[in-house]
């Protein structure tokens, strides 16, 4: 995951696809109204990183913990942004449930709520 990370911040494209299944997929939580809920395929998943780098202005995303359950991770992190045309920028934690195989990301679950990403683990384990 933290591989994953640093392909994010180093926009490396090739890195991130080696991370990635092909059929993987991210289900987002809705903070951006603009974006579609869930992306499927390493494609969309790399056009939603450049959204989150080009588009968003002070873009940032803090690695706060990671916990492995099973075969399974859950990442919690901080994200800071302004939105286009918003006054207010977002400053929130999120918690990511991420399923592996064969070493490769095939599911991203975002949460906003950290036990329930953990509880989800939990019983998929």
């Amino acid at each position: 995951m933290r591989a994953a990370f640093d392909a994010v911040d180093g926009r490396d494209k090739t890195v991130l696809f080696r991370l990635l299944s092909s059929d993987v997929e991210w289900r987002m939580v809705g903070v951006w109204a603009d974006q579609p809920p869930v992306r499927h395929g390493r494609e969309a998943i790399w056009e939603y990183v450049r959204f989150l780098n080009d588009e968003l202005e002070g873009f940032s995303r803090d690695l706060v913990g990671v916990e492995t359950i099973g075969d399974q991770v859950v990442c919690r992190f901080r994200v800071r942004a302004v939105p286009d045309g918003e006054r207010e920028g977002i400053d929130a934690e999120f918690s990511s449930l991420v399923r592996l195989r064969d070493g490769r990301i095939t599911h991203i679950e975002n949460y906003v709520d950290h036990d329930e990403a953990v509880t989800d683990a939990e019983l998929r384990a």
